[in-house]
């Protein structure tokens, strides 16, 4: 109606005034002879009766006269897409002079072209509307998505329910709708935004929500417009919803419906649009998006990221005199289930795990998959002996689930560390880090059972340390932070003389260059099994060095002494590594030997066999370390294909104040000799030492008497310029 109110006909009336020597008007009149355009009759005078037949005229153009006296020329007129005819009159109210019939043939082609004309105009201005009012939908919706977007690109910075209160807010400012609310059962989520106050059914609403729309929301794919007026009869479950509304579900990470968006108008308000609906899910698909992005896709709990961010801010915003507690907890031989059922059975049992534990916690309470079969309670307000309690009773009832897969039962149970959150602590990592060691503590002393992080607890302290040199060990040889050193072993015959042989010693150093004391780290290596990874690294490295560093004639090129920890002689991979690692390296063989200690040589005697005789065959050597001090050491030698004995520096260090040590050395040697081995004398410091061992016959030393560990690489750069100047 609008757009053809808007026609502008009254600037053809001059041309026709012209033809027709006359004074015209024009008239715009749908069928039944209403008129649409602006031009209207004098008021003072009455409306001219219709006489003409509309009908009659069809499409065509024709000249019709009134008993008025008036002269009437119309042509049909068809307005938009929807092709509505319209009839435009050409009237004349005084007589005129007689017009030819060629003159009236060339006026009713000139109404007819202006006929067309106005039907161009028409849907132009149509068109002009429709983009105007499709840009400022779009310019809206451009803005919300910002909007949108800004929440959703920062909600890693949120907690959940921070993110869906700043989402649902910003989203009022560009959707003309009365209420927004936003509804999570599982989450206990019931949100609820209004433009302005004075709402007094919001519960009511909310409840009706809850109850009754949101059953209806099957599919995240299913939006609901109720375009409802005041004489609407409602249905009996939206009885309590006088609203116009549209709802969207909110999509879980297996895209069910997890909650709903829900827009509430008032009555009286417009019917919603096609934009409204395109609104409404862009909103669900935002918080979707947030909802997805801070759950875990297995277990549907809160994720590991969104855990930390809690326990953060918690941790960043203490309150005098109130503490919170950590429970972090995982399920005690886990690995059984996967490797025997496959990971769709550990992933159900890790559900029923979760679920049993939100039945027990409750559904507000914060909890999280961490990781792997790991799991983690934040309780506010509650204290550690409180939350060890608690945990207890957890852990109870966990031993009660028995998992069923393949006809056979698996007992299930957890292992429980718990850490209190006091006031004074600063970082969230320490007490991640606590409750972490308790669990650990726990399972290594027999699992299924809880335990309280107590900073005087001496045991525990000693096992978060370890712990935390693991984790550094780990971080270290990814990001290659390790270093080899090189401590020569030189022959006594010429103690000071150009050394040929090094011992390689693996160093660390920390972020402030600062070297960290081997006895740190290596206990925690040993203590989690890490020594395998480190031996490969040390291999590889120190044949890496020798490649760059040493290739000089044959007679010229360095040999090296590699220490092969206990657990990497058990590990039959690490014996494969081994022989392929040199058979690349193209290094000859017979300048590496290998140290194995006594005692894990002892101890695990048939592997030891097998990877001294097996590298042996390729042309390493062998020496056996930290001899004297071990199992059984003569009685087991002979059964050794080993080349040295490196005498334990036990004995050494005390030659010369103590006859004992001193027979000892020189027994060592006597039966080395007799089984035709060479000795290596450790821990020779000084002038005093080195002479003692010369005249027992040691065949070579080692020790800060002779040499002082340094860099391998600056130390084969040294021989090389010796050599070179």
């Amino acid at each position: 109606m609008d757009d053809i109110a808007a026609l502008d006909i009254e600037r053809f009336r001059s041309l026709f005034n012209h033809l027709l020597n006359a004074e015209c008007r024009l008239e715009l009149r749908d069928q039944h002879g209403t008129p649409y355009t602006d031009i209207k009759v004098n008021e003072d005078e009455p409306e001219p009766k219709q006489v003409i037949d509309w009908a009659s005229v069809c499409y065509k153009t024709r000249r019709m006269s009134s008993q008025e006296g008036q002269s009437v020329w119309a042509t049909s007129l068809v307005l938009g897409p929807e092709e509505k005819v319209f009839w435009l009159k050409l009237i004349v109210d005084k007589p005129f002079t007689k017009i030819s019939a060629a003159d009236e043939a060339r006026l009713k082609l000139i109404l007819v072209d202006v006929s067309h004309r106005l039907a161009e105009d028409y849907s132009n201005l149509t068109a002009l509307a429709g983009m105007s009012k499709e840009l400022g939908t779009r310019y809206e919706e451009i803005n919300m998505v910002y909007a949108l977007d800004d929440v959703w690109r920062n909600s890693h910075s949120y907690q959940e329910q921070e993110a869906y209160e700043k989402i649902l807010s910003n989203s009022l400012d560009y959707m003309a709708v009365d209420r927004i609310a936003l509804i999570i059962p599982d989450s206990d989520l019931c949100l609820h935004y209004t433009l302005q106050d004075g709402y007094e059914d919001t519960e009511e609403v909310l409840s009706c929500l809850k109850k009754a729309i949101l059953p209806l929301i099957t599919t995240v794919d299913n939006t609901l417009v109720l375009n409802r007026d005041e004489l609407s009869e409602t249905i009996e479950q939206e009885a309590n919803i006088p609203y116009k509304i549209i709802v969207t579900g909110i999509a879980d990470l297996n895209q069910n419906v997890s909650g709903i968006v829900v827009f509430l108008n008032r009555m009286q308000r417009p019917h919603y649009t096609n934009t409204d609906r395109r609104l409404c899910e862009l909103l669900a698909r935002e918080i979707s998006k947030i909802f997805q992005s801070k759950r875990d896709p297995v277990t549907g709990l809160m994720n590991r990221k969104s855990f930390e961010t809690k326990l953060d801010t918690l941790v960043k915003n203490p309150v005098s005199d109130t503490y919170h507690s950590l429970i972090y907890f995982d399920i005690d031989r886990f690995q059984i289930v996967n490797d025997n059922w496959g990971h769709a059975e550990g992933d159900r049992l890790l559900k029923q795990v979760a679920a049993l534990i939100r039945s027990k916690l409750g559904k507000k309470v914060v909890m999280s998959r961490l990781g792997g079969d790991e799991f983690g309670i934040i309780l506010e307000n509650m204290p550690g002996v409180k939350a060890e309690a608690i945990a207890e009773q957890l852990r109870r009832g966990i031993q009660e689930l028995y998992f069923v897969s393949h006809d056979q039962v698996f007992a299930v149970s957890c292992s429980f560390g718990v850490a209190e959150i006091d006031p004074d602590i600063s970082d969230m990592i320490d007490v991640l880090s606590a409750a972490d060691v308790a669990c650990h503590l726990v399972k290594e002393k027999g699992k299924n059972a809880v335990r309280l992080y107590q900073p005087t607890d001496t045991e525990l302290v000693a096992h978060h340390d370890q712990m935390y040199w693991a984790s550094r060990i780990k971080s270290s040889l990814d990001e290659n932070q390790f270093v080899i050193f090189g401590q020569a072993i030189t022959p006594l015959t010429d103690a000071h003389g150009a050394p040929s042989h090094f011992e390689i010693l693996v160093r660390l150093y920390d972020e402030h260059g600062k070297m960290i004391s081997p006895g740190l780290f290596i206990p925690a290596a040993e203590r989690y099994n890490l020594m395998p990874l480190l031996d490969r690294w040390v291999l590889n490295e120190t044949l890496r060095v020798l490649r760059t560093e040493n290739n000089q004639e044959d007679d010229k090129k360095v040999s090296v002494s590699i220490n092969v920890s206990g657990q990497s002689l058990c590990d039959d991979s690490f014996l494969k590594y081994v022989t392929s690692t040199i058979a690349r390296s193209e290094i000859d063989p017979a300048r590496i030997c290998l140290e194995i200690t006594e005692t894990s040589a002892v101890g695990n005697l048939d592997q030891a066999l097998k990877f001294i005789e097996t590298l042996r065959d390729m042309g390493c050597l062998f020496a056996l370390d930290d001899f004297g001090s071990g199992m059984s050491s003569f009685g087991y030698l002979k059964h050794l294909p080993v080349d040295y004995l490196k005498i334990d520096g036990i004995f050494i260090k005390n030659i010369i104040n103590d006859p004992v040590d001193k027979m000892m050395v020189k027994s060592i040697h006597f039966v080395a000799e007799a089984m035709g081995l060479k000795t290596i004398a450790e821990f020779v410091e000084n002038e005093d030492i080195l002479n003692a061992v010369k005249e027992l016959g040691v065949n070579y030393g080692q020790g800060y008497g002779i040499d002082v560990p340094s860099s391998f690489t600056e130390k084969l750069i040294g021989l090389r310029e010796k050599v070179t100047g």
